[in-house]
Order: C-alpha cells, then sequence, then structure tokens
C-alpha cells in the first residue's frame, strides 16, 4: 500500500511538472508576435521621448574605427517631433511643429522647409533624407523591421538596465550590387541584426547589426549597435520643444549643396550619407 502511494505521488509530481513546463512554453511569444507587440505599442503612443546612443565599430583587415553618435527623439501625436543628433560631420536636426518641417544638415549649416507632414508615416515621403531604420521613428511610420527576414527566432532573455528583453536574432536581406568586373572574384555580404525588447513595455532597449563583407583574400566587417535609455512615454510634452531656431549663419535652401574645395570642378558634391544605418 505504502509502495502504491510513493508511485501514485512520483506520477502526480512528474505529471506536474510536464504540465508547467508546457503553461511555461506555451506563455512565451513567438519572435514574429514579440515584434508586432513592438510596432503595436509605439503605434498607439500619445508622446515618446529618448536617447540613443549609436557606436559603429568598423574594421578592415588591421585598421580599426569606431564612431559614437546621439541622438535624441521627442515625439506628440500626430505630427510633432524632434529628432537631434548633434554632431559637426554626421549631425542632423529634424524639427516639426504641426505646421512646418525643418529639415538642416549639420556639416553643410544648410536646410530644407517643407509642410508639415499629416503623420510620421508621410515624413520620408516629404524629406527623403530623412529615413532611419530599426528605431522608433521608423516604427511610428510604420516600418517593418522584419519584413524580408530570414531565420527569425528568439534566442533567449537579457536584463538591460533593471528591464527585462526578449533577444531575437534574425538576418537581413544584403544589399544589390553592381556586376562584377569580367575575371574579379565575387563579393559575398552578410547581415545579421539582433533585437532587444521589452517584456513588459515591449519598447525597443538596443539593437546590434553584424555587416560582413568579402572579396578574395579582402574582408571588412562593420558592428552597429545602438542603446535605447531616458525613454518616456505618454508624458507632458511642451510644444515648445517642437520649436526650430536656425544655427548661426545657417541658409535655407532648395537643395543641399557643398561647396567645392578651390581648384575643384564646380557642381559640389553630393549631400551627406543617410544618418542611421
Amino acid at each position: 500500500m505504502k509502495r502504491t502511494m510513493w508511485m501514485f505521488a512520483m506520477c502526480l509530481s512528474v505529471l506536474v511538472a510536464l504540465s508547467w513546463r508546457a503553461r511555461s512554453a506555451s506563455s512565451t511569444p513567438s519572435a514574429e508576435t514579440i515584434v508586432k507587440q513592438m510596432l503595436k505599442k509605439y503605434q498607439s503612443l500619445n508622446t515618446f521621448e529618448e536617447i540613443a546612443t549609436d557606436t559603429r565599430l568598423q574594421k578592415r583587415g588591421a585598421v580599426q574605427q569606431t564612431m559614437t553618435l546621439k541622438a535624441r527623439f521627442v515625439y506628440k501625436k500626430p505630427n510633432k517631433f524632434l529628432y537631434d543628433i548633434d554632431d559637426p560631420y554626421q549631425g542632423i536636426l529634424a524639427v516639426c511643429d504641426g505646421k512646418e518641417f525643418y529639415f538642416l544638415v549639420r556639416s553643410l549649416n544648410q536646410y530644407r522647409k517643407h509642410p508639415a507632414p499629416a503623420s510620421m508615416a508621410e515624413v520620408a515621403r516629404v524629406e527623403p533624407m530623412f529615413r532611419t531604420v530599426l528605431d522608433p521613428p521608423a516604427f511610428l511610420r510604420g516600418d517593418d523591421p522584419i519584413k524580408g527576414a530570414r531565420n527569425l527566432k528568439l534566442v533567449g532573455s537579457e536584463t538591460i538596465g533593471r528591464q527585462p528583453t526578449y533577444h531575437l536574432r534574425f538576418d537581413q536581406p544584403p544589399p544589390s550590387l553592381p556586376p562584377t568586373r569580367t575575371g574579379a572574384p565575387p563579393m559575398t555580404i552578410s547581415r545579421t541584426t539582433e533585437m532587444w525588447i521589452g517584456k513588459q513595455d515591449f519598447l525597443l532597449y538596443k539593437t546590434q547589426t553584424t555587416i560582413k563583407a568579402s572579396r578574395g583574400n579582402q574582408s571588412v566587417s562593420s558592428v552597429m549597435t545602438e542603446i535605447h535609455t531616458q525613454m518616456k512615454v505618454n508624458h507632458d510634452v511642451a510644444d515648445s520643444v517642437f520649436h526650430f531656431t536656425p544655427p548661426k549663419g545657417a541658409k535655407e535652401v532648395k537643395e543641399f549643396f557643398r561647396s567645392p574645395l578651390p581648384g575643384a570642378s564646380p557642381g559640389g558634391a553630393p549631400p551627406p550619407a543617410q544618418p542611421r544605418k
């Protein structure tokens, strides 16, 4: 009798453990569901604010370069926003007060003025140079970060700044390449992105994109890591935040233009590269 009761208790404990594991597994959302929840969260916000720190590490053979940029982003539904990278060489300033939209390229000290877009979804159409990716401005536009992604998976959990997060990883399609010269070795490119999304608030806390390219015995790699901090949601934001004051000597232009160096051919250089990834 005692043996029977002991075996019954053992079987019951095993069933309880299996049931708990099954419930635990079923309560963990899929990677795709986590991303959808994140996009839904950003789309639901009335106001949002953050500081993003973007660190880029590039290696070409034995040469290594590191650059760090900081961006402040403030948003007020439906079409007021401030996006500021205060760097003299790579910096931009995008400000919309709900009526006018200003876009300043700091290296040129030039800005364009547009009628305000109706929403964040219209920003890139109004000002093509303002195209961020894998960050809140892109999510507020409605961009899907996993569109076309391969091997999307939830690889674990990690605590970032006391916030428990889901850690996701996926491969992105490599950029299109120009035709290879006859006889030249082909170039191969891989691009892997990781995202850390809050388990409780579904906000983005970190992204990391690794790009590797090689041709023959030459290779180059780039790792771009972005940390999102000081986040505030649905808080009071004064309209004065979205006031644009041109820097000293800044010029309003229709097209961005870099003055040629003495002795260079006229026409200037093309606009600077996109400010983000």
